[in-house]
């Protein structure tokens, strides 16, 4: 388990701030042993403490008795700072992991989903106007048309968001290697396509004058539409994994100053 596994376990800021505070307890009085038998200490906040005992033949100076003593009485100032320290950056984490990382990918998702409606909307005036044989019929304003963008817009709300958001939710795109994320990726779109598809299909119903199957859309649009829609959902999904990369960094980066500030509290500990 990493540092930020462990610290996104938790399910609130206070049973966060209870294991801190048991663990610099722990520190205060391991750190008194450890020092009275001249042994090391080392603490992981994921693995706990452990002493390592002195070797017999090393011989070093010892500090004076009043240099142990302020080593080894941090105050009770410092052991609320800590706390306060770690509470803070727990929450900056759980920030991270809960909202911004899917606020950044879902609106770049919805970015390009709007791109995805213009698209197949212009490709299914381009079918109604080689189906009527008429270059600059108005298409707008007939009643198929109208139909069509209902529906679209409908897959778009009821299927391609809560399937990129979902997709998003697992939040295991930054851990997967570029072999296995390509593998996914081709799966992930088409599945997402496919869907889209099959919505579709399932909302049409053929209009009285151009009497439009729902095979002559999907003919069409194999040709002229999916390719776009397959390169821009794998677009979204590639989008998606950057970000997760660059907030797992954020993430760690937050992990290691929580480390080195209980480092320079606690010098002789050593947090790995």
């Amino acid at each position: 388990m990493s540092g930020i596994e462990f610290l996104s376990a938790f399910k609130s800021p206070w049973d966060f701030v209870i294991v801190i505070a048991a663990s610099v307890i722990g520190i205060l009085i391991v750190r008194i042993v450890a020092i009275k038998t001249k042994s090391k200490v080392r603490f992981s906040l994921l693995h706990g403490f452990s002493i390592e005992e002195p070797q017999a033949e090393k011989k070093e100076i010892t500090p004076s008795s009043s240099e142990k003593t302020e080593q080894a009485s941090p105050t009770w100032r410092d052991v609320a700072y800590i706390l306060h320290k770690g509470e803070d950056i727990w929450h900056k984490i759980n920030y991270l992991e809960m909202f911004e990382t899917m606020r950044e990918q879902m609106n770049y998702a919805e970015e390009r989903l709007v791109d995805v409606l213009s698209v197949v909307e212009k490709n299914f005036i381009d079918l109604l106007r080689f189906k009527m044989h008429a270059e600059s019929a108005p298409i707008l304003s007939l009643p198929v048309f109208r139909h069509y963008q209902v529906i679209i817009s409908s897959t778009n709300e009821a299927i391609l968001l809560p399937k990129f958001r979902a997709l998003f939710r697992e939040n295991r795109l930054a851990e997967k290697d570029e072999t296995e994320f390509n593998h996914y990726l081709q799966n992930k779109a088409s599945y997402i396509l496919e869907c889209g598809i099959h919505y579709v299909d399932n909302l049409w119903v053929p209009d009285d004058y151009l009497k439009l199957t729902r095979e002559e859309i999907k003919d069409w649009n194999a040709e002229k539409t999916y390719p776009t829609l397959r390169v821009t959902y794998e677009d979204i999904i590639r989008s998606g994994r950057r970000i997760s990369i660059a907030k797992k960094d954020e993430k760690r980066r937050l992990m290691e100053e929580l480390d080195s500030f209980i480092q320079e509290r606690f010098p002789d500990t050593q947090i790995y």
